[in-house]
């Protein structure tokens, strides 16, 4: 179970979908589902779902208060309490007509609609939740009576521990991202050949997330200005705009512009520098494919954590205007640069580009009882 409140939830869905179908084959069968999206779920869940990026966008500072002043065990147990009311019945039907072995979420607040669904309506399947931010994890996200909490760091554990789940429920996996990431090409020129780039040129990677919200067109004049010997690709996702302003110019380097697209591992792997807002799953995408990390956007609450955990690492730095964004690239994507390379080798240390696979071994475990 996921959600589109942004695009990191669905690409963790399908991360640990996929990993589960390579693993295990014919043996096992996935179906993803957006509970939001059921036909007897309120509609003002769809609202909320649709008005999360523009509240990001546009009151990022109210999001900000709103996820600090909830983030207790009480509110936490409030907000899971109101999200169950509303989607209690939407979900009895879905597991009444939808026979399962095990529910996943990849998204808060399910966990304590399951766990009401097992004590009054007979509902016997077991229930894990995998969390998808790496260190600032709302309380939401955590329910004493799911089988098994999956969490991507050391940080998420210890919150989950004083938020009253027992050791044996919570497992360190890393976050999942897709098993692509984790499978870097043998040539990297041949790559990015294929891709048309030119394959001598060091490239910065510059994304925005599901809905391309950032400075983008910003950021790659800043490239362009400051690094004539490098080359530029650039996703702008869902932000129709900003691709039409960049695929309406002439740039003096090349510059490789891309919409919403499923080739991500492959544009990272033939990339040098991943410059990206601070999105969970795009920057442990970016770790897992080795990729320093320039970061130029917080959503504030949840993505400070991943900031964090980027710098402690000592695996990218965050560079808040395109002009700083452009500084560090002028260094880091000079031939031969020590401190990229550097910063490369703690991303790949910090990375965890098999967390989906070792995941997916919980979830059969608990899918075929081998784990109760």
């Amino acid at each position: 179970m996921t959600s589109d409140a942004g695009s990191g939830h669905r690409s963790a869905s399908k991360a640990v979908a996929t990993a589960l179908q390579r693993q295990y084959g014919e043996q096992c069968r996935v179906k993803i589902i957006n509970p939001f999206h059921l036909p007897k779920a309120p509609a003002v869940l769809r609202l909320a779902e649709r008005t999360y990026l523009a509240q990001i966008k546009y009151t990022p500072q109210l999001y900000h208060f709103q996820f600090e002043a909830t983030d207790t065990r009480f509110l936490g147990q409030l907000i899971n309490l109101g999200a169950t009311t509303l989607m209690r019945e939407a979900l009895l039907e879905l597991l009444e007509s939808t026979p399962a072995d095990v529910v996943v979420s990849v998204y808060p607040i399910y966990g304590h609609t399951m766990a009401t669904l097992r004590k009054r309506d007979g509902i016997t399947i077991p229930h894990i939740t995998v969390i998808t931010d790496l260190v600032s994890v709302h309380s939401a996200w955590f329910e004493p009576e799911d089988t098994l909490c999956l969490v991507p760091t050391d940080a998420a554990c210890e919150k989950g521990l004083r938020l009253h789940m027992e050791p044996h429920q919570i497992k360190v996996t890393g976050l999942p991202v897709h098993p692509d990431f984790a499978q870097p090409p043998a040539d990297r020129a041949a790559l990015r050949r294929s891709l048309g780039w030119d394959p001598e040129r060091p490239t910065a990677l510059v994304l925005a997330g599901g809905a391309g919200i950032g400075p983008l067109v910003e950021i790659a004049e800043q490239i362009a200005r400051r690094c004539p010997y490098a080359q530029t690709a650039v996703v702008t996702g869902k932000n129709k705009e900003a691709y039409e302003r960049l695929m309406e110019r002439s740039w003096p380097i090349p510059t490789h512009v891309y919409g919403f697209t499923d080739q991500i591992p492959a544009l990272m792997h033939a990339s040098d520098v991943l410059v990206s807002r601070a999105g969970g799953l795009t920057v442990s995408e970016g770790l897992a494919s080795g990729l320093p990390i320039i970061i130029y956007g917080i959503v504030p609450g949840q993505e400070r954590g991943n900031l964090t955990y980027v710098e402690t690492h000592e695996a990218g730095l965050y560079a808040e205007e395109p002009e700083d964004v452009g500084a560090v690239l002028e260094r880091w994507l000079q031939p031969g640069s020590e401190e990229r390379a550097l910063y490369a080798a703690n991303a790949r240390e910090a990375g965890k580009p098999r967390a989906a696979e070792r995941i997916a071994q919980w979830i059969w475990r608990v899918a075929t009882r081998e784990l109760a």
